[in-house]
């Protein structure tokens, strides 16, 4: 594995993939080089894919967890990797963290028991998503193992660890930490302090054992928010992506504060926002492409799904309209000087209505 310590590239997509054990011949029309000339009439020069997804299953050979039995392409995810890296497109790789189906059923007793009714249990014959606890060691050093697997075998700049979340979890796992460490499970404070000290076990662990093995290797853990905890909280991470989908719950004044709190920690960031109106599944629905433009021109990076080829030409029509532009990597130079009060025309600087600053280099005060 190379040392990578490249700076980040900001026109990334980020491709969703979480696909149900029923759904039948994932990747069967799969083409990577319609995949890949699709990327690049985009103008896309990163793009995050799946190495294990929410309902617990690998899209590639894995030995560490399960691939997913209905894959038509044994080693799909290794195919996306091969294809991108040829048209020199990056290719870091995502693995779901607490939310894991299949573990769920495998394992009950990693599961979380939150003190309070949230999404985090939901009931046993409810469709939704049956949320693990970090507090057991055997799901963290299996984590690991994943990660390790997938890194060894393939050829990729970092690693994207999602749901990473404080999920008021008084498992007997947690009751037992707690009570080592004086907390009262009854306060919601403490149960707080709990997760926050699981999760922070679980990244501090995570990044040193594949710093160890993969010097350089980037890493992100993503939680759906970047907290106002101090640089200290961010000590694992080799830089942030702000999940921010203005019409998906976060809203439109969301990412300017995260934004600007993301320069003050040192790391280099970029933003994600989303194609769709509500949410993540909402199949079939875009924006309308001033709205896109708007947030990408902010944000750098694009949520979207993947149905197991590629989206499909008239999904990128909007797409394509805005993915030329490059604001903080992402806006066309006669365009530059105006959208930034940092930086010269013709340089990647800034968006000052939306709190947009190059990485690494604090707002400057105008008159």
């Amino acid at each position: 594995m190379p040392v990578t310590n490249k700076p980040i590239r900001y026109r990334q997509i980020h491709l969703d993939f979480h696909t149900s054990e029923h759904i039948p011949g994932i990747g069967a029309a799969f083409d990577p080089d319609d995949f890949v000339a699709t990327f690049k009439a985009a103008n896309v020069d990163s793009v995050t894919i799946f190495a294990k997804c929410h309902h617990g299953w690998s899209y590639y050979p894995s030995k560490v967890g399960a691939p997913h039995p209905n894959l038509a392409r044994p080693d799909l995810m290794g195919d996306m990797v091969k294809a991108l890296a040829a048209a020199d497109i990056e290719a870091p790789i995502y693995i779901s963290v607490q939310w894991d189906e299949r573990n769920a059923r495998l394992h009950p007793e990693w599961r979380v028991r939150s003190a309070t009714k949230n999404r985090f249990e939901p009931g046993q014959l409810q469709a939704a998503r049956h949320t693990l606890c970090l507090n057991h060691k055997a799901y963290r050093d299996e984590l690991l193992e994943h990660a390790r697997e997938v890194v060894r075998n393939y050829d990729t700049p970092g690693l994207f660890f999602d749901i990473v979340l404080a999920t008021d979890c008084v498992c007997q796992q947690c009751l037992d930490s707690m009570a080592e460490h004086g907390l009262d499970p009854t306060k919601p404070e403490d149960r707080l302090t709990n997760d926050e000290r699981v999760n922070e076990v679980f990244r501090a662990e995570m990044t040193a054992a594949l710093h160890a093995e993969f010097p350089g290797l980037r890493i992100f853990y993503n939680c759906g928010h970047i907290h106002k905890q101090g640089r200290k909280r961010f000590a694992p991470y080799t830089h942030l992506e702000l999940e921010s989908l203005p019409t998906g719950g976060w809203g439109y004044d969301h990412f300017p504060a995260s934004a600007r709190y993301a320069a003050t920690l040192g790391l280099d960031f970029l933003g994600q926002t989303g194609k769709f109106h509500l949410s993540r599944g909402e199949f079939g629905g875009f924006k309308h492409a001033d709205a896109l433009e708007y947030e990408v021109s902010a944000d750098g990076g694009f949520g979207r799904q993947m149905h197991g080829r590629r989206p499909a030409p008239s999904q990128w029509r909007h797409q394509r309209r805005y993915l030329c532009f490059d604001c903080l990597g992402l806006c066309p130079p006669r365009q530059a000087g105006a959208l930034s009060r940092v930086g010269k025309a013709g340089i990647a600087g800034g968006h000052p209505v939306l709190g947009i600053f190059p990485p690494r280099r604090r707002p400057q005060q105008h008159g």
